[in-house]
């Protein structure tokens, strides 16, 4: 006999399989953009280390320290701007998986319930017999 909720419990499978993805996905680019912001931020204290150190520096006293700082923090803004859009749109595919996820477990729970309900009445036909 074919169940025709095990083809729905396959495409549930395969949509929340797609879906879960799409996430790792936005994951992966969130990680890649938490690790520029990380670089810069080690861009930072490193130079800052070297500044403390108190040898005369160049840039420092030239004033060309400063564009750089300012450049970094400009650069660091971006990072964190890009980095808030992806969690958004990490936030949304997380709301698409769970919607998934939900219904694949009801199809399941729709299965198990059927099987229940079909061996059921096998064995109360036996009992008849």
């Amino acid at each position: 006999m074919n169940d025709p909720l095990e083809g729905m419990k396959r495409l549930g499978q395969m949509i929340l399989d797609a879906e879960l993805a799409r996430l790792k996905a936005i994951q992966d680019k969130m990680n890649t953009q938490k690790g520029r912001t990380a670089a810069l931020d080690q861009q930072l204290q490193a130079r800052s280390d070297q500044v403390n150190l108190g040898h005369d520096d160049l840039a420092l006293t030239t004033g060309h320290d400063a564009t750089w700082q300012t450049w970094l923090r400009t650069q660091r803004a971006a990072s964190n701007a890009e980095l808030a859009g992806i969690a958004a749109e990490r936030e949304d595919q997380l709301l698409q998986a769970r919607h998934s996820f939900g219904r694949a477990q009801a199809i399941e729970a729709l299965q198990k319930r059927a099987l229940s309900e079909r061996a059921l009445k096998i064995s109360k036909r036996k009992a008849f017999d």
